[in-house]
């Protein structure tokens, strides 16, 4: 079994292999929408990938768990594309549970939506805690996503839980001031409407609407106003030049891994690209993690979405990400000796 988390400062020759393994387990078996209630009653939706015998019965064993957060509607958006927030069958047939939690404020979680906020950050924390009470949970958790799904695993990875052992990033922001509202100084009027408007636009994008509308209703109406008080002013003071929102100050700083980036010690694989909107973060947010734990870092070729989704690969010796993925779990998660930490660091 492999333990080493240490920094690796010398590979010279580090190489690309493939890596794959049989998969487990047949099927998958998707469990009912679950709720996390937080401490100030905030209530998350949660969603579980079980491995599944060949009839479809989700195994009782604990396993490892990938955890996935979410601003995009998981139990919506991210069963279609899972890139969004959904499971991947891939890691799931391997062997590994997967927990899919909208952060507060959106998809079917209750709360306003905060931008990665305290108040969300704290959801993250309230995620990881659930998970490790859960049966199916061996107590060891993985972290994984892309996008916005990155940030929310840079976060948690910073917060330090006993349980969270390794995280797998792809193109996250590290500077939320610098990469996503004000890039060069100006305010962003390109992706930030976008993005605000994609996040506010799945939040009430609710099953639960008709499937529990005494609760999904509620849920909606708290995402609208978390829109009305809080996404649209901050658009419109931005355009106006307020002080308060143009300004690189404590808001912006509470909301970017940049700030706590150097509390991350746990074995974590970041990939970024050559035309990504936040291009500079990633190698800065690698820079400083390799301080403390083992680290790697790709760089893919084209824009955002076009790494998010793994374009171009496999290259180069380079696999596809889910086995990537799998290669790395499987070292820092389950403990495998599966050559993880002899690939190149960059």
């Amino acid at each position: 079994m492999s333990k080493s988390v240490a920094p690796i400062n010398t590979n010279a020759s580090g190489e690309w292999t493939k890596y794959n393994r049989d998969e487990q387990f047949p099927k998958i078996a998707s469990l009912p929408v679950q709720f996390i209630k937080m401490d100030d009653g905030t209530r998350l939706a949660a969603y579980v990938t079980l491995p599944a015998d060949s009839e479809g019965n989700a195994i009782t064993t604990p396993l490892p768990t990938v955890l996935i957060q979410t601003g995009y509607n998981g139990g919506f958006t991210g069963k279609a594309v899972s890139i969004f927030g959904g499971a991947d069958p891939f890691l799931v047939k391997r062997g590994y549970a997967t927990v899919v939690v909208d952060s507060v404020g959106t998809g079917q979680s209750s709360g306003a939506w905060s931008i990665f906020g305290p108040e969300e950050q704290a959801g993250y924390a309230a995620a990881v805690d659930w998970v490790t009470d859960q049966s199916f949970s061996n107590g060891r958790i993985g972290l994984f996503g892309f996008s916005y799904l990155g940030i929310t695993a840079m976060h948690t990875a910073a917060q330090q839980h006993p349980a969270v052992k390794t995280a797998f990033i792809g193109v996250p922001i590290g500077d939320v001031y610098r990469d996503l509202a004000f890039t060069g100084g100006q305010v962003n009027v390109t992706f930030l409407p976008l993005f605000l408007s994609l996040v506010s636009t799945l939040g009430v994008t609710n099953p639960s609407v008709l499937t529990d509308p005494s609760s999904g209703i509620p849920t909606i109406l708290e995402h609208i106003n978390g829109a009305v008080s809080n996404q649209i002013p901050l658009l419109l003071n931005g355009l106006a030049g307020d002080d308060e929102v143009v300004l690189d100050n404590n808001y912006w700083k509470v909301r970017s891994p940049s700030e706590t980036v150097s509390k991350i010690n746990i074995p974590t694989f970041l990939i970024g690209s050559l035309q990504d909107l936040f291009q500079r973060s990633t190698p800065m947010l690698y820079e400083a993690i390799k301080q403390n734990t083992t680290a790697k870092l790709l760089i893919m070729p084209g824009q955002h979405f076009q790494a998010s989704f793994g374009f171009g690969l496999p290259a180069d010796n380079v696999p596809v990400f889910n086995e990537i993925a799998l290669r790395w779990f499987d070292q820092y998660l389950k403990e495998m000796d599966v050559g993880a930490d002899t690939i190149p660091n960059v």
